[in-house]
């Protein structure tokens, strides 16, 4: 079964001090969010998604590994795995409630802030929040933005063009980016799309990730699947 999956996690409140939140006239006429096809394609219930993922990292490094994402959306439960094309396992942990367990690390995946920016990439890109409360919309030769307030005092901003094409950005409290996506080919009724690459900047890690779907499917997650 040929799918892939496009989500990420954020609590949207309004917040009209932030510095991408303010009238932008570069970006065209303001339009009404419900009116401006705002929301973020994703699985509507929890799931399971395996993606072959190949990363690039400073000074050329580079390396493919298969990722495996759970996701049980009720609950507000995830668990990412990473395996090396061979099998070994490379990476295991689970978040509940952004609360991020790690159970096995091979190094240099066990040092820092890896097990943390990775599952707030995952969120990103896998679990986004689609409210409408605080948007700002506008639209300019086809081309709509929509930007709206985290929880974290950041910006995310959705990018959409008639063509359907669709890149989704991460800005922090200041107007920095931190993360950006763009999905490509076709995207299943479910909300998988085929690819994916992420860029992650400087602020938030500095390398990037090129997705591409191996399997995914709507699930009912057991507790099973989230215990070590």
């Amino acid at each position: 079964m040929k799918r892939a999956a496009f989500l990420g996690l954020f609590l949207v409140f309004g917040t009209a001090c932030q510095p991408l939140l303010r009238p932008d006239r570069s970006l065209g006429s303001p339009v009404p969010p419900e009116a401006a096809s705002c929301s973020i394609p994703h699985p509507q219930k929890s799931f399971r998604a395996i993606h072959a993922v190949d990363i690039s990292l400073p000074l050329g490094r580079q390396s493919t590994v298969l990722g495996i994402i759970i996701a049980d959306l009720a609950s507000g439960r995830l668990r990412t795995t990473l395996l090396s094309l061979e099998g070994l396992m490379l990476f295991d942990a689970t978040s509940v409630n952004s609360v991020t367990r790690v159970h096995h690390a091979l190094p240099p995946l066990d040092a820092g802030a890896f097990a943390e920016n990775l599952v707030a990439d995952v969120k990103f890109l896998f679990w986004p929040e689609n409210s409408t409360a605080g948007i700002q919309a506008w639209r300019k030769d086809g081309v709509t933005t929509c930007r709206r307030a985290t929880g974290r005092a950041g910006t995310l901003e959705t990018v959409s063009a008639g063509s359907g094409a669709r890149i989704l950005r991460q800005y922090d409290e200041k107007g920095r980016l931190l993360r950006e996506a763009a999905a490509s080919g076709p995207v299943s009724p479910e909300g998988f799309p085929q690819k994916m690459r992420l860029e992650v900047h400087p602020l938030a890690g500095d390398y990037s990730l090129s997705l591409e779907l191996v399997e995914g499917e709507l699930i009912g997650p057991s507790d099973s699947l989230f215990e070590p």
